[in-house]
C-alpha cells in the first residue's frame, strides 16, 4: 500500500529550525544550517521583498537585463538569508577567517559565492535532508 505520510512526510521540527548540510569533516563546526524549502517564512518574505521592488525591476528590465538579472539575483540571496540559511558552525571561514553569523555576512556570502547559494537551495528542497522520524508504534498498526 503506497503511503502518503512516508513518501511526502517531513520533519517539522528540522524543517523549521534547521538541518545540517555538513561542509568539512566535524559534523559539529563543519556545517551550514538550512531550513527546508518551501516554508512560511520563505513565501512571506519573498512575495513582500519582490513586490516592494516590482517597478524597479521591471523599470531594470526594459533597459538593462544585465543589471536586472543581477538585483533578482541579490533580492533571491537577501530573502534566502532571512529564511532558509539561518547559521553555521564555528569553522565556517573564508580565506582563513572564522565568519560570524550575522544575516549581513550570509547576506554577503550568497551573493559572493552563487555555487554556495545553489548548494544551500538544493539542499534545503530536497525532502531527504527533513527525514521524517516514523515512529515503530506507527510502522505495527494494520
Amino acid at each position: 500500500m503506497f503511503d502518503l505520510k512516508s513518501a511526502y512526510g517531513f520533519n517539522e521540527k528540522a524543517a523549521n529550525e534547521g538541518a545540517k548540510m555538513l561542509i568539512g569533516p566535524d559534523p559539529n563546526k563543519d556545517y551550514v544550517l538550512i531550513r527546508r524549502l518551501p516554508n512560511d517564512d520563505y513565501r512571506t518574505e519573498i512575495t513582500k521583498t519582490f513586490q516592494a521592488h516590482g517597478k524597479s525591476l521591471e523599470l531594470l528590465k526594459t533597459h538593462d537585463s544585465k543589471s536586472h538579472a543581477k538585483r533578482d539575483a541579490e533580492l533571491q540571496c537577501e530573502v534566502l538569508a532571512k529564511t532558509i540559511v539561518v547559521g553555521w558552525g564555528a569553522n565556517f571561514s573564508e580565506g582563513g577567517k572564522v565568519l560570524k553569523n550575522t544575516y549581513e555576512e550570509r547576506l554577503r556570502v550568497l551573493i559572493a559565492y552563487p555555487d554556495f547559494k545553489t548548494d544551500c537551495i538544493e539542499f534545503a528542497t530536497n525532502k531527504a535532508n527533513y527525514p521524517l522520524e516514523v515512529e515503530v508504534e506507527e510502522v505495527k498498526k494494520p
